[in-house]
């Protein structure tokens, strides 16, 4: 989901921390809710926790890569 250094998993920045701990909390609440954790919650996460996008580029997957590309 972010850059991370070296083995232990650590963000590269603070931005990057506050976005992975967003992320887990949300995952927490969608399990505490009874709902099952699949592919799908995860990916409508990730959107969520990355922010809107803007003229069809999608945050996290690079230049050129739009929803219609993304499963």
């Amino acid at each position: 989901m972010a850059h991370t250094r070296g083995t232990k998993q650590l963000p590269v920045n603070a931005e990057s921390g506050r976005r992975m701990l967003a992320f887990e909390n949300l995952e927490v609440e969608v399990c505490e809710c009874g709902e099952e954790v699949t592919t799908e919650v995860r990916n409508k996460i990730f959107a969520e926790v990355l922010r809107p996008e803007k003229r069809n580029h999608v945050h996290g997957f690079g230049l050129g890569v739009g929803w219609a590309n993304i499963p």
